[in-house]
Order: C-alpha cells, then sequence, then structure tokens
C-alpha cells in the first residue's frame, strides 16, 4: 500500500475519501445501462444500519429486518465494484415480475445520508459512559491471641485505557487531515495509525475492510465506538459517537 505503487485520487461524496483509481479496462456494471436484477439465491450481500447505527450485512434478502427493507444496498462479492462511488439499492418490501426487487443505482452517500440514523434518534452517549472504577477494598485480620488487628488495602486493579476512537490514514490524504482535525475540534480523544508506514496497521486495516466488505484502499477508515465509518462525513461521526456501544 505504498504510493509509488498505485495512482490514487480523492473523490467527493456525502463522506469523501480518498481511493486507488480504479483500471479503465476492468467492466462496471453500471455503464452497460441496464437495470439491477435483484433477486432471491443469487448470492448477494444486502447492507443496512441497524437501530444503533451499526452497519450489518447479510447474505439472504430474508434477513433484513422488516423497519429497513425499504432502501438496502446490495453488492455481488462476485463482480467488480461499480464506477467511482455508484452503489445498487434495492426495495425489498415486495417483489415484481420474475421474483425480482425494484433496484435502482445512486451514489453511495446520497443513499447514506437517508438510512444511516440520525442523533436524535440515537440514545446520548452520556447514558452509556463507564462506571467509575471500585474503590480499594480493606480486609481486616484479627489474631485471636494478641487481638491486633492489621489492615492490608488490595488497590483496585487499573483500567485499561482503550481508544473509542481509531483513525486509519495517510499522510498525503486531504480527507484524512480534515477528519483529524474535526475530532480535535470536538475534543475526542483518538489513536492514529499511517497505513503506510505501520506495517501491522496496514494489516489490521485489511482484515476491516474484508470483514465489512467495505472498498479497498479507501482512507480514512474510521473506528468508533467499534463501528467502521469510510471516508470522512461530519453528520455519520456525530451520529457514531452519540450511538452506544455495540453489544
Amino acid at each position: 500500500m505504498t504510493r509509488a505503487a498505485c495512482v490514487l485520487l480523492c473523490v467527493a461524496s456525502a463522506a469523501p475519501g480518498c481511493q486507488q483509481k480504479p483500471a479503465p479496462s476492468a467492466p462496471r456494471a453500471a455503464d452497460s445501462g441496464t437495470t439491477p436484477r435483484v433477486h432471491d439465491g443469487a448470492r448477494l450481500v444486502f447492507s443496512f444500519f441497524d437501530h444503533r447505527a451499526e452497519l450489518r450485512a447479510v447474505e439472504q434478502a430474508r434477513d433484513v429486518p422488516a423497519g429497513v427493507r425499504a432502501e438496502v444496498m446490495v453488492t455481488d462479492p462476485a463482480r467488480p465494484a461499480l464506477a467511482g462511488d455508484q452503489i445498487i439499492v434495492a426495495d425489498l418490501r415486495t417483489r415484481g415480475k420474475g421474483g425480482l426487487y425494484r433496484a435502482w443505482i445512486e451514489p453511495k452517500g446520497a443513499w447514506l445520508d437517508r438510512v444511516m440514523p440520525k442523533l436524535s434518534q440515537l440514545r446520548p452517549l452520556a447514558s452509556v459512559e463507564p462506571k467509575p472504577a471500585p474503590k480499594a477494598k480493606v480486609k481486616i485480620k484479627r489474631k485471636p491471641k494478641k487481638k491486633r488487628v492489621v489492615v492490608a488495602a488490595q488497590p483496585a486493579p487499573a483500567e485499561q485505557a482503550v481508544p473509542r476512537v481509531i483513525l486509519f490514514s495517510t499522510a498525503w490524504c486531504p480527507s484524512c487531515k480534515t477528519a483529524r482535525q474535526y475530532l480535535q475540534s470536538r475534543r475526542v480523544q483518538f489513536l492514529e495509525l499511517d497505513v503506510e508506514k505501520d506495517a501491522r496497521a496496514a494489516q489490521k486495516y485489511q482484515e476491516i475492510t474484508t470483514a465489512y466488505r467495505l472498498r479497498p484502499g479507501v482512507v480514512p477508515l474510521l473506528i468508533i465506538n467499534g463501528r467502521p465509518l469510510q471516508g470522512f462525513s461530519k453528520p455519520q461521526v456525530d451520529a457514531a459517537l452519540a450511538a452506544p456501544p455495540p453489544a
């Protein structure tokens, strides 16, 4: 993931980020002008936001909850991604002729702005703050003969400092700089990892993008309370900060 190995560009959307330029020879479903065909049993992946503002993905349309079936992002792992920031969105509430769901193509940023839960729909962060560390326990040992009292204080175990926000970035990415400055302006403590200078950070970045089926090579990647957000968008960051940690 070095700068010399590929040509990179910055894309502007609801959550702008920096990504690798796609090869011009790769086939793109959006260029054919055909209507997306979405139906059961096609080995597709259906992505949606649950009530905790957590992005979830299932492999069967029937597993998508009823409350979010109107606008679900659909991806096909066996096919290349659409050009630019385009995605396929499907309405899974009803099926038409041939068992097909109504589907269309639109920018991913527009879909995120509509379906991601807003701050007013989420519980305030203060309600899920961790409880203070317990006070030190005191044991009193008494010797039966001399009746001496020995007080032995047992200190409470030290709380591990686990960052609530992790920022995967690069030194050259302007969206990474914007994300960093916004977190600092909100006085949010975060851990920043450079995926070009830190091999372990690059490996962890690859594991996260693969597990959540995110676009490879796109930075910044924010992990907020255990939720991945690719690119940078103030409304999305605010909503994720206000949401309780996932179960």
